[in-house]
């Protein structure tokens, strides 16, 4: 038997919407665009649409000390924000969240709630995904990926951003 996904979101289908307690929404800041310089260019606008991806680049990356739980602290910084309400499921469920994504250098992503840290996650160089299982009787929830710094200096990687699926266990 193949587990189904819940839901699937990405850059270009950011939003699903079944019922007031069946719904999931991405919203990613923080990206970053540069011009086509030619027609295999993937770092634009174009390729990025075509493509279903963001970028992320590694100048951009948020300072990977501070308590991203507070919205004052994650406001002005790359990240991707999921909410979903999932609670037409039941409680005492589990959902699995798959992250997916396509790194051009080692990168840091760490995974925020309302209530703090969850995860600090490296994306190295020929990952494409991550498993983030989420323990939560209500299955509603916000979560913070937050694009960070691996270390001193500014740099924190580049990579892509290709969509979150979740699935109800």
């Amino acid at each position: 038997m193949t587990l189904q996904p819940t839901f699937s979101l990405g850059p270009r289908s950011s939003r699903l919407a079944v019922a007031g307690d069946y719904r999931a929404r991405i919203s990613v800041h923080g990206v970053s665009f540069f011009p086509r310089y030619d027609d295999y260019y993937r770092f634009s606008f174009d390729h990025q649409h075509v493509d279903d991806e963001l970028f992320f680049y590694n100048q951009t990356a948020a300072d990977p000390s501070v308590d991203y739980s507070y919205w004052s602290n994650r406001q002005r910084v790359p990240h991707v924000e999921l909410f979903f309400n999932l609670t037409s499921f039941g409680t005492q469920k589990e959902l699995a969240l798959v992250f997916g994504f396509d790194v051009f250098t080692e990168s840091r992503l760490l995974v925020f709630s309302d209530a703090g840290q969850l995860d600090d996650e490296t994306l190295a160089v020929g990952d494409n995904h991550f498993l983030t299982e989420i323990e939560n009787q209500s299955l509603s929830l916000y979560l913070y990926f937050i694009h960070a710094r691996k270390g001193p200096g500014r740099s924190g990687g580049d990579w892509f951003f290709r969509g979150v699926t979740g699935y109800v266990v």
